[in-house]
């Protein structure tokens, strides 16, 4: 899934809500953030991200300059990955 919606130049809007996509699918959601230069907005509540996986996610914000709204309501992320969040969000 990562590799081909990396492969659509018009992606403006993503939503995986409410699919148990964890670590390992927040790092496939990662790839699509730093390749994608028209993605705007991702959906990610309910995808039990953990701070794991928003360390994931947050590794390909820092690279985006697309991505304006970010939705990661309903995950379990705790302090740490809070705080990735937001190192996330201040590098991009």
């Amino acid at each position: 899934l990562a590799r081909v919606l990396g492969e659509c130049t018009a992606l403006r809007q993503l939503d995986l809500s409410h699919n148990q996509l964890g670590a390992e699918g927040a790092g496939s959601v990662a790839r699509v953030v730093r390749q994608s230069t028209t993605l705007q907005q991702i959906r990610l509540s309910n995808t039990d991200l953990g701070a794991a996986g928003m360390r994931q996610l947050a590794t390909g914000l820092r690279l985006s300059r697309s991505v304006r709204h970010l939705d990661v309501w309903g995950n379990r992320l705790g302090v740490e990955g809070a705080r990735e969040l937001a190192k996330g969000l201040a590098e991009a």
